[in-house]
């Protein structure tokens, strides 16, 4: 199947050498502006914090369940399609029953912001 694939599919991608940074910064540099990045400060950590026990829970998964090399993106968002949401439901109950104050629920909507804001101001390129 990758042997069919690939041919066809290089008439439609191009690649850009690794080492060559400058064309990298080129094509996928993204210029953020200063408000932008003082506004989604607070936000970008912490959607860092609160999101990185699932991120690591799901790499650390990922790993065990597909052994094949390759894919590592497809792997992670696969199964964060199906666990994310159980993560945003859990977290919601789990607040609601200890604090009993109903906008522990508002949890479904700010933690995807968190998580858009830490995306936005993160490291692009190395």
């Amino acid at each position: 199947f990758n042997e069919t694939l690939k041919p066809q599919l290089s008439k439609y991608v191009f690649e850009i050498d690794s080492d060559d940074k400058a064309a990298l910064h080129e094509s996928f540099f993204i210029k953020h502006t200063l408000i932008k990045k003082i506004l989604l400060f607070i936000p970008a950590i912490i959607g860092c914090i609160v999101h990185a026990p699932l991120y690591y829970f799901i790499k650390w998964m990922s790993n065990k369940i597909v052994k094949e090399e390759g894919h590592y993106d497809s792997k992670i968002i696969g199964m964060l399609f199906f666990c994310y949401p159980v993560f945003l439901i859990s977290a919601s109950f789990l607040l609601f029953f200890f604090t009993g104050n109903w906008l522990c629920f508002s949890i479904l909507f700010l933690f995807p912001f968190t998580a858009w804001a830490f995306v936005q101001l993160k490291k692009q390129l190395d």
